[in-house]
C-alpha cells in the first residue's frame, strides 16, 4: 500500500518503487522530516540521481514536499545553517561548530534540501525507525548542493525537450508515411484501371489494323501480322504501360517518398 497523492509518480516509477518511497517517508523522524536530499531518495530507492530529482521535483509541484536551503561545512559534511533562499550575501560564517574546524563558505557549499509538508507521518512510526539524532539527520552529501541540483534540472529538461523532440519526429514520419501509404494505394488503383483501359485501346486497334491488313493483303500476310501483333501486344505494350503506370504498391511508395524527401 502506498499514500494515494503518491500515485502522480507512476509516469516516473513503478508501484514496487512508489511503495518503497512510502515506506521512507514513514520512516522519517521529526528530525529528518525536513532534511530529505537527493541522495538520500536516490539511496533509499536504489535509483539514479536524475530519477530521484524527477520524483522531487514532482512531489514539489504537488505540494507533497517543499525547498528550502542550507550550508554544508566543507570539512564535515554536516548542515551547520538553513536558510529560504540560496544568499549568502548576509551570511557570514567561519567556524564549523559540528568539526570546530575554521572554514570558508562558498556557492559550492550551498545544498538544497526539502521538508515533508502533505503527508503526515505518524510521530510513533517515526520513532520506532531508530531514535535518530539530528546530527545523523544532518550530514549532507556533497552531491546535494544546490548547484548540482541546477545542473541536473537542466540535463532532465534537455533530455525531456529532445524525448518529446524525437516522439515528435517520429509522430510526423508516421503520419507521412500513412499518407504516402494512402496515396499509394490510391495511385495503385488508378494505375490498375489506366492498365486495363490501355489494354483494351491496344487491343482494339490491334484488331483494326489486324482487318485493314486483311483487306489489303488477304490471308497471305495475315497470319504473320497476327502473330508479330501477339507478342507486341502482350509483351511490349503491357511492359511498357505497367512502368508508366505502376500498379505495385511498394515501388510506388518508394517513389513517393523521394519526392518527400526532395521537399
Amino acid at each position: 500500500m502506498y499514500y494515494s497523492c503518491l500515485s502522480i509518480l507512476d509516469e516516473i516509477i513503478d508501484n514496487n518503487t512508489i511503495r518503497k518511497l512510502t515506506e521512507y517517508f514513514i520512516s522519517l523522524t521529526p528530525n529528518s522530516r525536513d532534511l530529505i536530499t537527493v541522495s538520500k531518495i536516490a539511496n533509499a530507492l536504489k535509483i539514479n540521481d536524475e530519477v530521484a530529482v524527477q520524483i522531487i521535483l514532482k512531489c514539489e509541484e504537488e505540494g507533497i514536499l517543499q525547498r528550502h536551503f542550507g550550508i554544508r561545512c566543507p570539512n564535515c559534511g554536516m548542515l551547520i545553517k538553513e536558510m529560504p533562499t540560496p544568499d549568502l550575501d548576509r551570511i557570514s560564517i567561519s567556524e564549523c561548530y559540528c568539526c570546530d574546524q575554521e572554514i570558508s563558505i562558498s556557492e559550492n557549499d550551498i545544498v538544497i534540501l526539502f521538508k515533508l509538508i502533505k503527508i503526515e507521518v505518524p510521530f510513533d512510526l517515526g520513532q520506532q525507525n531508530g531514535q535518530s539524532v539530528r546530527d545523523q539527520a544532518s550530514i549532507v552529501a556533497r552531491e546535494d548542493t544546490f548547484k548540482a541540483f541546477q545542473i541536473m534540472c537542466e540535463t532532465i529538461t534537455k533530455s525531456s525537450q529532445e524525448k518529446r523532440l524525437e516522439e515528435y519526429k517520429n509522430k510526423i514520419d508516421k503520419e507521412r508515411k500513412e499518407k504516402i501509404h494512402g496515396k499509394a494505394i490510391k495511385k495503385a488503383d488508378r494505375n490498375r484501371v489506366i492498365n486495363i483501359l490501355v489494354n483494351i485501346i491496344s487491343i482494339v486497334i490491334a484488331l483494326i489494323v489486324i482487318y485493314s491488313v486483311y483487306k489489303r493483303f488477304g490471308f497471305e500476310k495475315l497470319s504473320l501480322f497476327v502473330s508479330f501483333a501477339a507478342f507486341i501486344i502482350p509483351f511490349g505494350c503491357n511492359f511498357i504501360v505497367k512502368e508508366l503506370f505502376l500498379t505495385d504498391v511498394v515501388r510506388i511508395e518508394e517513389r513517393l517518398s523521394i519526392k518527400y524527401n526532395e521537399r
